[in-house]
């Protein structure tokens, strides 16, 4: 497979600076004709972002907006996508929105990035619980597509996040509270690079409040799981038993929390006689489980309109040749139900 062109070959080949370059590509007055035509020559030479050069050297865009995420099959990812397009009906449908689905593997993402950014598909990019690494994030910012993280922080990079610090810290907290000696913690892996920073955020918490309590902390009562879906919750039921738990803080979802609901009456176990159960999201299906399900509160749909809000922001400073960087944090709320 060729080697992909990048921004910094380009300046190389026309002996100008890479922010030069994306002058040129930008048709931005602070440079002279003779130093874009230059530049041109040499991003014609090297085939670099050739669809994106077509439409961008008169003035184009795509209208489009794209969203990345590892899957769209959860709730979290289909309330958060709701609210992306209640914001954009709300505006006037002044763009469209495209779903990309990118496997967590660092391949499959580093193509779906490729895949946009070569071919200018979109003028703005929201990533969920995605990081596209520093690499990208530096092409996002030479070839003016905006972009916003769901879930992430990034220096001078636009985010929104719902605070999993103090989500987590609520959770635990209910559960030794409610009179929890052993509270376990069922996450997704937390050491992903490539993933978002809440899973990391919600063990850490998990830990220190255990910690603050007195409680020691038991490796067997924290499991991770590599996807979120119910059925990991049920393969794994069985660990806590076998630890001795008397609750689980259910920091991978309510759609997991919902496989803990289903292996608890498997097993005979009584929620929340027997074992206390807080989940996390609370989407559209939490109120109606049996029993209903303690959990804490993301707005999903703030979210995802707060991302689409940051996505216009920026495409508007681009057309202004310039960047734009907010973080907008938001605060979860503990829903308290008949599970704990």
């Amino acid at each position: 497979m060729p080697k992909k062109v990048t921004i910094h070959d380009v300046a190389r080949h026309a002996g100008v600076s890479h922010t030069t370059v994306s002058w040129a590509i930008h048709d931005d007055p602070r440079i002279t004709a003779e130093t874009k035509q230059k530049v041109l020559k040499s991003v014609e030479a090297l085939d670099y972002f050739p669809a994106f050069l077509g439409r961008s050297l008169v003035g184009g865009h795509t209208k489009t907006i794209a969203v990345v995420a590892a899957s769209f099959s959860t709730l979290f990812e289909m309330e958060l996508i709701r609210g992306v397009e209640e914001a954009l009906e709300a505006g006037g449908d002044e763009y469209t929105i495209q779903l990309y689905s990118s496997n967590r593997d660092k391949n499959s993402r580093m193509k779906t990035f490729q895949k946009i950014l070569q071919g200018r598909r979109a003028d703005a990019v929201i990533t969920v619980n995605l990081r596209p690494g520093h690499t990208f994030i530096e092409e996002f910012k030479d070839s003016g597509v905006s972009l916003v993280l769901v879930e992430d922080i990034f220096e001078n990079v636009s985010s929104v996040y719902c605070d999993s610090t103090i989500g987590a810290r609520k959770a635990v907290e209910h559960l030794i509270d409610r009179g929890c000696k052993k509270p376990g913690l069922l996450v997704g892996y937390h050491n992903d690079p490539l993933g978002s920073l809440s899973p990391k955020a919600r063990y850490d918490t998990y830990i220190q409040v255990m910690n603050e309590r007195g409680i020691p902390v038991d490796e067997n009562a924290v499991v991770e799981i590599p996807t979120y879906h119910p059925e990991e919750a049920i393969k794994t039921f069985k660990n806590f038993m076998d630890a001795g738990c008397d609750g689980i803080f259910c920091a991978a979802g309510d759609l997991v929390a919902l496989g803990l609901l289903k292996a608890a009456r498997q097993h005979n176990i009584s929620i929340p006689d027997d074992m206390r159960i807080v989940g996390y999201d609370d989407v559209t299906f939490s109120s109606l489980t049996n029993p209903a399900l303690t959990t804490i509160h993301q707005p999903l749909r703030q979210m995802g309109a707060t991302a689409y809000d940051l996505c216009v922001r920026g495409i508007n400073a681009e057309k202004e040749h310039s960047w734009f960087a907010e973080t907008v944090r938001l605060e979860p709320e503990l829903i308290v139900r008949e599970s704990s």
